[in-house]
Parts: C-alpha cells; structure tokens; sequence
C-alpha cells in the first residue's frame, strides 16, 4: 500500500492534483515520558523502539514508540529543565483535541476495552455511536484526549456516504452507549448492523450520562 494517494476530489485551486499523505506519528511535550510511553503501551500496544537522553544533542529527554511496522507512531518529550504544568490548560487554550485510533471490528474495539478495563484498571471517559462510527474516549496520563474507535458500517465508503448526509448535522454527536451492554449483545450473536440500529435508538444507554465537554 502506497505511503501517498492521488483523489480526484482533491485538487488546487489551480486544478492541480493535491497528493494526500498519510498520517504517520505524532508527537507530545510533556513531563511523563515513561509514563506515558507505558500507559501507550498497555492502551495501544505501542513498544519503545528507542530511549533518549539528550535527543537532539541539546539534553532533551524522548521516547519514541510504535505498534506496528513503522519506525515510530508516537513521541514523547521532555525539554531540559521540564515544562510548566497547568491542569487547566487543555480547556482553556487552543490545542488539538484528540488524537484518534481505528480498530477493524467492532469486536476489537470491544474486547479491547475489556483488556484495558480488566488488565490495567483503565476506563474510557465516555463512548459513543456517532452515527458513522463507535468512538469509545480516553484520557491518557497528561489528560490528551485519545480516542478509540471502529466504522459503525465496517465500510468507509458507506460511513462517509452517511456523514456526508445533510440530516447528520441535527444531531452530529449521536448517541452515548454502555461498551459493557454492546459486549453482551455482541457475544449473544447480535450483527454490527444490529448494534448500531439499537445504539442510535438510545437502547445501550449507560447509567451515567458523560460530560461532553469533557471528552475532547
């Protein structure tokens, strides 16, 4: 699969061609370089491909993780002398708002949240059926937000189609949903089909309503 692709939706104002990369890593700033390198690791299966005490050669202190093939998907950093911590800062400041990963399956996505749930103590903020996708929200040791999900069609062709429909935009949010009652529903035989049209009838509800502002 090429790195690079070429969409005939995507061109220049001057009708040019726009290539459309991939998304390859991302990188953080923060004071909890192994901390994060291991929540990561346990959420996402990332592993440390390299450690670094004085990256740059300027005494910054980086790991670098991945979980696939590439060389890294993700770093983390440390100045010298650490950054200043404002607890606040996510809300009141522009940043990016999440960072997002996408399972194959509903069932991944699921039996995922119940390693992470049963393994490592770790619960996602909220979960949600967007109406094109399962996104189940996660904050990591620093409070970024990171995001779980799987294609509520299992086709992007399909699932585009359905965000591109004028009638999302009443409600682009979708419904909130309980991983525990989609797991149950889902091991009881219940198609993706099945627990998305149940999902988006409110039926898998969870107890507690999160926060939204919250989430991102």
């Amino acid at each position: 699969m090429s790195n690079t692709e070429t969409s005939a939706a995507a061109t220049s104002p001057a009708g040019r061609p726009i290539i459309c990369p991939t998304l390859h890593h991302t990188g953080a700033l923060t004071n909890r370089v192994d901390e994060m390198a291991e929540w990561y690791g346990n959420v996402l299966g990332m592993r440390v491909v390299l450690r670094s005490g004085n990256s740059g050669g300027v005494g910054v202190n980086s790991v670098y993780v991945t979980n696939d093939d590439a060389h890294h998907r993700h770093g983390f950093q440390c100045p010298p002398g650490g950054l200043e911590s404002d607890p606040e800062a996510v809300r009141r400041y522009a940043r990016i708002g999440h960072y997002a990963w996408e399972y194959d399956s509903l069932e991944d996505l699921l039996l995922s949240w119940e390693r992470i749930k049963e393994e490592h103590g770790i619960e996602p903020a909220g979960c949600v059926d967007h109406g094109v996708s399962f996104a189940f929200y996660y904050k990591d040791p620093d409070n970024n937000t990171v995001e779980l999900l799987c294609d509520a069609y299992g086709d992007h062709a399909e699932s585009l189609r359905q965000m591109e429909d004028p009638r999302m935009v009443t409600n682009p949010m979708g419904r909130y949903v309980d991983p525990a009652k989609l797991l149950a529903e889902h091991r009881n035989g219940a198609t993706l089909a099945d627990l998305h049209q149940r999902s988006m009838a409110g039926e898998f509800e969870p107890e507690v309503t999160p926060d939204a502002t919250k989430l991102f």
